[in-house]
């Protein structure tokens, strides 16, 4: 009986100790707002296939996100825009090599109150308003109301992305900086004049469609017909202007359980959940500057 007793102990030990050797991964991407709710939704899809893995997701803007990388406080950030030449410079002089997946294609999507009843803008309104050389509605068509801008901080990429591709020029001086998404949806939501930008993929319901709380504006160039930021075809092709990649950045090019989560992610399966989560698979040129950045990572190892 004692033999059968110490067979028994002996084993349980050996179980207990293999328990402890089975610890589980856990990895820390912050940064892109506009991404946020689409990562958690992709880490927990990979999370059950790879349940040894835990991945820690958190907002805090693209700037953020591509600082925290530079400290080496992160294992990747998001960042709905490319890293600037100075965030370059800082993580070249920290020993940090940041490099670029793109992981998905997004719409950024121009809100209004759905009771203003203003369908479409040019490019060019857009940029007007957002610059505050427009003030009213009325200026353009619309209703006697006066407009309020409601737009991100310093940290969001989006901010950046329109600031450059759109604007050329600053944010109206009145414009209300706002840290999240859903601020801005929320502060449109109770604005008859307000006016905001988000990534479409924040305006879906649990049901995967648009939820209806503000309007996404048609968009249009001169002399071309009015787009929506939630047709497919539309967006792919670049017929909707204000389109943009999601990007992660990482140290280096990513290994083990980062690099199996990168592939979910670049997965018929990954982006399949991306379309259905109201953003947009990438392109064929993406897939050709995602192997561009990983044979460059590569060859500095």
């Amino acid at each position: 009986m004692k033999h059968i007793i110490g067979i028994l102990t002996i084993s349980l030990l050996l179980t207990t100790c293999q328990k402890a050797t089975e610890q589980t991964d856990s990895y820390t991407i912050k940064g892109s707002d506009s991404e946020l709710e689409l990562i958690r939704i992709l880490a927990n899809n990979f999370e059950e296939e790879h349940p040894m893995t835990r991945l820690s997701i958190s907002g805090g803007g693209s700037a953020y996100g591509v600082q925290e990388l530079i400290k080496g406080a992160v294992d990747a950030a998001n960042s709905s825009r490319m890293i600037t030449r100075e965030e370059l410079t800082q993580a070249q002089e920290k020993g940090i090599n940041p490099v670029p997946i793109i992981i998905a294609t997004d719409a950024v999507a121009i809100i209004t109150n759905p009771k203003l009843k203003m369908d479409s803008l040019s490019i060019f309104q857009v940029r007007d308003i957002l610059s505050g050389t427009i003030t009213n509605w009325k200026e353009i068509g619309g209703p006697d109301q006066v407009i309020t801008v409601y737009g991100r901080d310093y940290s969001s990429g989006t901010r950046e992305f329109l600031k450059k591709t759109v604007l050329k020029s600053n944010f109206a001086a009145n414009s209300k900086e706002l840290k999240t998404s859903k601020e801005i949806i929320e502060s449109v939501k109770k604005d008859i004049g307000g006016i905001g930008y988000v990534s479409v993929g924040t305006l879906m319901d649990e049901n995967h469609k648009p939820n209806g709380e503000v309007w996404a504006t048609y968009l249009y160039l001169e002399n071309n017909r009015a787009v929506s930021p939630y047709e497919f075809k539309s967006v792919e092709s670049g017929d909707y202007p204000l389109k943009r990649p999601l990007f992660q950045y990482f140290n280096g090019w990513p290994k083990g359980d980062l690099l199996q989560y990168v592939e979910f992610e670049l997965s018929e399966k990954g982006q399949a959940i991306i379309r259905e989560n109201g953003y947009f698979p990438i392109t064929h040129f993406h897939e050709h500057l995602n192997e561009m950045s990983k044979k460059e990572a590569l060859e500095k190892k």
